[in-house]
């Protein structure tokens, strides 16, 4: 045994010299680089999320439906320039859901969409020309008395 204990020693030490004679030298530097786990060779951790993970306060998806409440038109500016579009209203999340009056004007601005446009223009309502005003503030008094007259026909029907 002790002959055969030699020789497998033997041949350990004549690998681990061979071995550890072979100098590797990277092709660039950048070669032998850590990488993190899950990135990089094909290697995915699938989605998985190991630990806590913590979402900012303001870092929530708001839908927003816009409704167009005119027709095309033209509007003009307190300083005479023109917009052609259609104002609209908008609501948070699904208009049907919407038991009020929609909102047309918000913190003093409206929303106008250009004609061709796919992108609402915020516009201050005091921006306005004075007649472009008046209309945007009718509509606005007839949207809420409808939305009146729209709670009042389902109160006395019974319907909550």
């Amino acid at each position: 045994m002790k002959k055969g204990g030699s020789v497998v020693l033997a041949v350990l030490a004549l690998a681990s010299a061979a071995l550890c004679g072979q100098v590797v030298v990277p092709a660039s530097p950048k070669k032998f680089t850590k990488r993190g786990t899950g990135s990089g060779a094909g290697i995915s951790n699938g989605g998985v999320h190991i630990g806590r993970t913590e979402r900012g306060p303001g870092k929530r998806t708001v839908h927003i439906t816009y409704i167009a409440v005119s027709p095309v038109r033209e509007w003009r500016d307190d300083r005479g320039r023109t917009v052609t579009g259609s104002l609209l209203a908008y609501e948070t999340g699904d208009a049907k859901a919407v038991r009020g009056a929609f909102t047309i004007v918000k913190e003093g601005k409206v929303r106008l969409l250009r004609k061709g446009g796919t992108k609402p223009l915020p516009f201050p309502l005091a921006a306005l020309s004075k007649e472009d005003q008046d209309y945007v503030r009718k509509l606005d008094r007839d949207n809420h008395q409808v939305a009146a007259e729209r709670a009042a026909e389902l109160e006395s029907a019974g319907k909550p």
